[in-house]
């Protein structure tokens, strides 16, 4: 009796299964139209894992579960101790790099200077050579000339010797008077003279060459000189530049070191790539995380689909692009939506041979992008895991049915928050 009254009871269950799964086909039957395809799903978005590209300590998560956040939000800083110090290093090494800069500058400058007086101590001592030269022709000049004249007048002494040796003796013979023996005799004295006075200028003259000449060797030592102090100022121009380069490359190199050590600091801040909602904190304040690890878990409210299964009938009817419908479970309203991907491989029975009874069981999977613009606009409802059921154009002659036309949820969007941020250092404080 007992054992009547348990097969009894499985019996009922078997039958109350079977009439739910028949009702439940024969509801499915009924609302999809001919031309179309229909499945259920559940609504999905798309995930954005968001890493780390640097090791660290976790010491800030700035952002909870469910927050909106644009393309660039920091949302993790990691511990940066070891880089402030690499970072005041390099400022450091730069400060004293434009110093030693600094000072090769000024070295340079006096060194410029010191040419530039040089420079005028050549040219001045070039002008005192050309007027010593200017000097010494003159006195050739003299020279020459007291040489002329010294010629001419003895050529008149030697007239004027011969005047008074004739007049002697003429004399003698009584011929001329004592009074032009007197004359012959002074005019002989006068042309002597002459020859004496020009003798002087000449000695004068040549006296006047020397000293030119001492002034030529003096202005050509003064032009040696200063010529010397130029070497030496460009010497010390050129030594100072090679300070300056030096200098200049140190701050090169210590900037360089800076803008890596700032680099590195950015790549502290994990911000998001993208605007997005965060699905998941992976990390907590104190984690120690290596290169490449996750932290946050983005969806991408913009990027919503539904994932559906069709036979190999329906699926091989299907087209990128086709028009599509989103009917989500209790709420009423029928979202846009298009035909993004066809599965190239079945999802069942995947054998490279099959009859025909199992190609009837393959199910392919279709991806239903909803409208990025209606998926914007109600980014605060929709949300991943919602149950719906998804219906696909097979034929585009068919029409929409009236049930499953555009129709969109009478529930008013709620503006979406932005979370409120800290203020972000410029650079992270270690040990929080």
């Amino acid at each position: 009796m007992k054992k009547s009254y348990y097969i009894l009871i499985a019996l009922i269950l078997a039958v109350a299964v079977a009439f739910a799964v028949y009702m439940k086909y024969k509801r499915n039957a009924d609302t999809t139209p001919e031309g179309f395809a229909s499945s259920n799903g559940r609504l999905q978005l798309q995930n954005i894992d968001v890493a780390s590209l640097r090791a660290g300590r976790v010491s800030q998560v700035l952002v909870h579960e469910g927050d909106l956040v644009e393309k660039g939000t920091p949302l993790v800083t990691l511990s940066s101790e070891e880089l402030d110090t690499q970072l005041q290093g390099a400022e450091a090494a730069k400060l004293q790099a434009e110093a030693a800069k600094s000072q090769a500058e000024g070295r340079k400058s006096q060194a410029q200077a010191a040419k530039s007086r040089a420079e005028g101590a050549v040219t001045r001592a070039m002008g005192t050579e050309k007027r010593a030269e200017g000097g010494y022709a003159r006195t050739q000049g003299g020279v020459n000339q007291a040489d002329a004249v010294i010629a001419a007048k003895k050529a008149q002494l030697q007239i004027a010797l011969d005047n008074l040796n004739n007049t002697k003796a003429l004399r003698k013979d009584d011929l001329v008077s004592i009074a032009e023996l007197q004359q012959r005799e002074q005019a002989y004295q006068a042309a002597k003279a002459e020859v004496l006075a020009a003798q002087a200028a000449k000695a004068q003259a040549a006296a006047g060459g020397t000293e030119a000449q001492a002034g030529i060797a003096e202005a050509q030592s003064g032009i040696a000189e200063a010529k010397a102090a130029v070497a030496e100022a460009q010497a010390g121009i050129e030594q100072a530049q090679a300070g300056i380069e030096q200098a200049q490359a140190g701050i090169n190199q210590a900037q360089s070191q800076i803008n890596r050590v700032k680099s590195i600091q950015s790549d502290m801040y994990v911000r998001a790539p993208q605007a997005g909602r965060v699905e998941y904190r992976i990390v907590e304040v104190g984690n120690v995380i290596a290169p490449g690890s996750k932290v946050v878990t983005l969806v991408d409210p913009n990027d919503v689909y539904l994932e559906i299964f069709l036979p190999t009938d329906s699926s091989n009817q299907v087209q990128i692009g086709s028009p599509a419908r989103i009917v989500l479970d209790g709420i009423k309203a029928v979202l846009p939506a298009k035909v993004s991907f066809v599965a190239n491989q079945s999802q069942f029975t995947p054998k490279s041979v099959e009859t025909k009874n199992e190609r009837e069981k393959m199910m392919y999977r279709v991806k239903l992008s909803l409208d990025p613009q209606v998926a914007s606009r109600y980014q605060t409802l929709l949300k991943g895991g919602m149950t719906a059921q998804g219906y696909v154009q097979l034929d585009p002659s068919k029409a929409w049915s009236k049930d499953l036309e555009v129709n969109m949820p009478s529930i008013v969007p709620i503006a979406p928050s932005r979370p409120v941020h800290p203020q972000i250092a410029s650079t992270v404080t270690v040990g929080q």
